[in-house]
């Protein structure tokens, strides 16, 4: 009989079924409180503003919270031969390391919301008083130069309030904002001095000094719209570089990030067109100015009755054809900035020869 059993039990341990992972229900108890503890502290650091980023940050949140105690636990059980305990107390040292990390970057996370939610707030009260008000271009402008200091204000703030990489990251991503913004007011000035319909004097152009001006205020006026061009990807280096450099940048500070340069760098984006429409009438300009410029004696031009009279057939063809292609450039240039609502103080006039 016991020759039987003992055989009984090697044909057990030979064809038995391997071992299944499993927790505890103290395990499962455990990882509950952690996720309710998780979801009340973001909220309770959104100051109850429930939003789609909210939502997205608290599944991430979640998700992280399920997935690497599940993973660590489940491979300490097979590396321990399949030790019950070792993948129960491998999840509850995950599920603390995890919630602790959490923690921590709630803390980071709550300094950096309340400014946020400040600006959006704002940003809404700008946006009613415009709607409410005549929405003249010159409103308009008003709004967008209130709305760039709040968003340079907002990125001091988050500058000031963050440590390590993600300070730096704010800190250049404020400097990037002050840059544009005080090329805004360069590109603004000199949009207004080259779409004046007596931007080309033609009396004065007979001086090659005049014409130099005019051409290096053309210049300027596209060395302008090429940095604000460039400026949407300065910005995408800026977050490359932060998330390459900072491996304790979190799931959630990772989602604000992602947020914040959502309705940071979408407006700059948005003008990458207008800007280079700017281009294409820059060098249109200037081709024009410069043929003026190189054929004195293919032109004339009559101050009082305001008549261009050229000398030969092929420089009425030429002349015609330069300026067909700085009105084209101009007329690309309006559609352009009525497509996206440029700013007061876009193409209202093309300058007329």
């Amino acid at each position: 009989m016991a020759q039987k059993n003992l055989e009984e039990s090697e044909a057990s341990v030979t064809t038995g079924k391997p071992g299944r992972f499993q927790l505890s229900i103290l395990n499962w108890i455990l990882l509950g409180l952690a996720i309710v503890l998780q979801a009340v502290l973001l909220l309770a650091g959104s100051r109850g503003h429930f939003s789609d980023f909210i939502l997205k940050a608290m599944v991430v949140n979640i998700g992280t919270l399920v997935v690497v105690p599940l993973v660590l636990s489940y491979l300490a059980w097979i590396f321990s031969g399949e030790k019950k305990i070792i993948g129960s107390v491998v999840f509850v040292l995950a599920i603390l390391g995890t919630s602790a990390w959490m923690t921590s970057q709630h803390i980071s996370v709550t300094r950096n919301l309340g400014p946020i939610l400040d600006y959006s707030r704002k940003q809404l009260e700008l946006r009613r008083e415009y709607e409410n008000d005549d929405r003249s271009p010159e409103s308009r402008s008003a709004l967008i130069q209130q709305m760039q200091a709040l968003k340079l204000d907002l990125f001091n703030q988050l500058a000031r309030k963050s440590e390590g990489p993600v300070g730096e990251f704010y800190g250049g991503f404020s400097d990037l904002l002050n840059r544009h913004s005080k090329l805004r007011s360069q590109f603004e000035e000199l949009e207004a001095r080259i779409f004046d319909e007596n931007f080309i004097d033609y009396v004065a152009l007979t001086n090659n000094s005049a014409a130099a001006n005019l051409i290096q205020e053309v210049d300027q006026f596209m060395d302008v719209s090429r940095s604000l061009q460039a400026i949407p990807d300065e910005s995408g280096k800026l977050v490359s570089d932060l998330k390459a450099s900072s491996s304790s940048l979190g799931p959630v500070e990772s989602t604000i990030v992602d947020k914040e340069l959502e309705f940071s760098i979408a407006p700059l984006k948005a003008m990458d067109g207008f800007y280079k429409a700017c281009l294409d009438f820059g060098a249109s300009l200037k081709s024009l100015i410069e043929w003026l410029r190189d054929n004195p004696g293919a032109w004339t031009y009559d101050s009082g009755e305001q008549k261009m009279t050229l000398s030969t057939p092929t420089a009425q063809e030429e002349f015609t054809r330069q300026v067909m292609k700085a009105e084209m450039a101009a007329n690309q240039l309006n559609t352009v900035a009525s497509s996206i609502q440029a700013p007061a103080g876009s193409v209202e006039n093309e300058p007329s020869p």
